[in-house]
């Protein structure tokens, strides 16, 4: 998992606007490792995908890194949630 505990502080609009913060981070955890901190706000969340391939030569090895973007800024918990929950696959 990500490691967060998140909090909402300002929600239950029909549009699902609000604010979210992280209110604790499980030591030793990814977010921990990402320099996330309670108290922080999570904008956005960037994946990186690495793909390695052979070039033109049996000895050259072509390593390609494409990353995905999710927005989270401005959103209530539920929605918050469910764009970490729901990050878009390739």
């Amino acid at each position: 998992g990500l490691g967060i505990e998140l909090l909402e502080l300002a929600g239950g609009r029909d549009d699902g606007i609000g604010i979210t913060i992280v209110s604790g981070v499980t030591p030793g955890g990814n977010a921990e490792k990402a320099g996330i901190l309670p108290g922080d706000s999570i904008a956005s969340v960037t994946v990186y995908d690495s793909v390695s391939s052979s070039g033109s030569s049996s000895f050259e090895v072509v390593e390609e890194t494409m990353s995905r973007v999710k927005d989270c800024e401005a959103r209530d918990f539920d929605n918050t949630i469910d764009a970490l929950a729901n990050f878009p696959g390739e």
